[in-house]
């Protein structure tokens, strides 16, 4: 028989017992609630961020796209949308999820491409040109075991 049911019968009223110890049976459920939820393992199962490291002297851009196996480059310049897409020489950048977890994505034995881009040839050449030529410097089709295996980590070259 739990303790609480077994306080009721011996001091006969259960409204009294709520009034009595209610605020501190919210807190002792709340607590259960929370201590019992596993967050370290949901953490460990949710990956929010890539980190992209560029090895080179070239400030290169990024795209990336989850709509493998088209590998179409994106209708949009990633070199005139802010400082986003942007990784300077000899840095990284890292790729925040906004919408959740890769992992959640990846599980679904999907892939994730990751074009990288030379800012010289974005800054020379028209943007339409890039596209149809497919002048990027490398893409990455990138499943779970991959990321996995290299830690979260895109490393360029």
């Amino acid at each position: 028989m739990s303790i609480i049911k077994r306080y009721i019968m011996e001091r006969g009223n259960k409204n009294q017992f709520l009034r009595n110890h209610g605020a501190l049976l919210l807190i002792a459920v709340f607590a259960l609630i929370i201590g019992g939820s596993d967050c370290s393992k949901m953490e460990k199962d949710c990956h929010k961020e890539i980190t992209i490291i560029n090895n080179t002297d070239q400030v290169l851009y990024f795209y990336y796209s989850d709509k493998y196996p088209d590998t179409s480059i994106i209708d949009y310049d990633p070199s005139v949308a802010s400082d986003f897409y942007k990784i300077k020489s000899h840095s990284s950048k890292i790729h925040y999820d906004r919408d959740g977890c890769f992992d959640m994505y990846l599980k679904k034995e999907n892939k994730l491409m990751y074009f990288l881009f030379d800012s010289l040839v974005l800054s020379s050449i028209p943007w339409d040109s890039i596209r149809e030529n497919y002048l990027f410097v490398k893409r990455y089709d990138l499943n779970l075991e991959d990321f996995e295996k290299n830690n979260w980590t895109i490393t360029y070259p």
